[in-house]
């Protein structure tokens, strides 16, 4: 799932990766595929949350 994060450093991604089942995913989100969740975070146009850690399974 992807977080719309409402305060962000300028140059800072505005979006944050989260597991569906992570509790942390609050407000505006969007589900989206494991092909764009590894291609997002591959850009850097996500962050990745420091909870549920969803960068470990999509990088093997």
């Amino acid at each position: 799932m992807i977080e719309k994060l409402h305060q962000y450093a300028e140059g800072d991604p505005s979006r944050r990766l989260h597991r569906r089942d992570c509790w942390q995913a609050r407000d505006y989100h969007e589900r989206i595929t494991t092909e764009e969740a590894v291609e997002r975070l591959a850009r850097g146009a996500v962050v990745v949350c420091d909870v549920c850690r969803t960068d470990r399974p999509l990088r093997r």
